[in-house]
């Protein structure tokens, strides 16, 4: 590193540089020397007498250990995660709670009435347990900025439910009582004769008063044939039995879960 004039003008603005530094109340001193009284020679005597020795001594121990590096900037508002409950030093947890004006002067000034306040206090954030999403001007669920949405849990409405058949109880239908006439009627026959052929009984008269020889009786065949006739029904309308259908009834319409998978983390805000 090697030895350089610092400068006393401390006017030309700042730059946040990461140090590691030994942390004992010797080095801590000659850090606090060197950002405050670098060229007393008062400081450095009480090291070693002559501040040439002193320069010295520590000079290779800064070539070798001391490698300044630009801090990221960490601006007052700043949100970020954090593994644990209790935030470092400089920050508070960014979980809706209410704090103290005159305790966080510098983080009212940021955030004001974002979130909300009072006489006193304001709010840090929304509440726990929310997701955040990022701003989409002009969006459907990401506009405004801080806008609070979702549901924790969600019960189907009718629109939202998919096309479905609902099954019926087995069930008959039944008709009313009633009979089917006929309009009156006869049936009726060709006119037709039934005749018989005779033979004269011719013969001796024997003992007794009787006829030796006897004829035979015989009737004449003949077929009756029945005149065709049409039975015709009275119309009947039946009418059916009343029967409601029931329908068998699925699910329970409680609310369902309505979270991806997810894990907790702590977030924090910069004071």
């Amino acid at each position: 590193m090697g030895v350089a004039v610092i400068p006393d003008d401390w006017t030309a603005g700042y730059v946040s540089l990461c140090v590691d530094w030994p942390d004992s109340p010797d080095w801590l001193a000659i850090l606090r020397g060197l950002l405050t009284s670098p060229h007393t020679e008062e400081f450095w005597d009480r090291f070693t007498g002559t501040p040439s020795d002193a320069l010295a001594a520590i000079m290779p121990t800064f070539q070798n250990n001391l490698h300044p590096e630009r801090c990221p900037m960490v601006e007052t508002g700043m949100i970020m995660m954090w593994p644990k409950v209790d935030p470092p030093t400089g920050w508070i947890a960014f979980n809706g709670q209410m704090v103290q004006k005159t305790d966080y002067p510098q983080l009212w000034e940021f955030l004001g009435d974002l979130y909300g306040e009072n006489e006193f206090e304001f709010q840090i954030g929304p509440g726990p347990g929310r997701f955040p999403v990022g701003y989409e001007e002009d969006g459907d669920y990401a506009t405004p900025i801080n806008h609070y949405g979702g549901e924790y849990e969600h019960i189907l409405t009718v629109e939202e439910m998919p096309t479905h058949s609902h099954i019926q109880d087995e069930h008959n239908h039944t008709q009313s009582a009633h009979n089917h006439t006929q309009v009156s009627h006869n049936h009726t026959q060709n006119p037709h004769t039934h005749t018989q052929r005779f033979t004269i009984q011719t013969g001796t008269m024997v003992a007794g008063g009787g006829i030796g020889d006897s004829g035979v009786d015989n009737s004449g065949s003949t077929t009756a044939v029945n005149v065709a006739a049409t039975a015709t029904n009275i119309e009947a309308t039946a009418t059916n039995q009343g029967a409601t259908a029931t329908n068998q009834n699925e699910g329970t319409g409680t609310a369902h879960n309505n979270l991806p998978p997810y894990f907790v983390t702590q977030f924090i805000i910069k004071t």
